[in-house]
C-alpha cells in the first residue's frame, strides 16, 4: 500500500493516469475547472509533449484565469511561448490591488526559486 492511501500500486505507476485525468479536466467546458486543472501544473515538475500541447492551446483560452495558469506553467518549464500572456497581465497591473497582483508575486517567487 502506497503512502497509506489504500491503493496497491505505487504512485509512480499511477502518474500517467493522474496526468491524463488532469489534462481531461483542463478541457472541461466550465472555466473554473479548466483554470484549476491548469494551475496544478504550476507546482508540478511533470513535463510531457501532451502537457505542453495542452498548455499552449490554453494560451488562447477565453477564460482569463485559464490563460494565466497555462502561460505561467509554460514559462516555469522554460517555454517562452507563455511570456506574451504574462507580459500582458503584468502590463495591466496598476497597483497591489489589481487583478492578478498576488498571483504575479507568487509566480515571480516560483520563477526565482526554480532558477536558483
Amino acid at each position: 500500500m502506497a503512502l497509506g492511501l489504500g491503493h496497491p500500486r505505487p504512485e509512480a505507476e499511477r502518474l500517467p493516469e493522474v496526468l491524463a485525468a488532469v489534462l481531461r479536466l483542463a478541457e472541461d467546458p466550465e472555466p473554473r475547472i479548466r483554470a484549476t486543472a491548469l494551475s496544478a501544473f504550476l507546482l508540478s515538475p511533470l513535463d510531457t509533449p501532451a502537457l505542453r500541447t495542452t498548455l499552449v492551446a490554453h494560451l488562447a483560452d477565453p477564460d482569463h484565469d485559464a490563460r494565466r495558469e497555462a502561460a505561467g506553467a509554460l514559462v516555469l518549464r522554460g517555454d517562452e511561448r507563455g511570456r506574451p500572456v504574462l507580459d500582458g497581465i503584468r502590463a495591466a497591473r496598476k497597483n497591489l490591488y489589481s487583478r492578478d497582483a498576488g498571483w504575479l508575486d507568487t509566480f515571480d517567487h516560483l520563477l526565482r526559486s526554480r532558477r536558483a
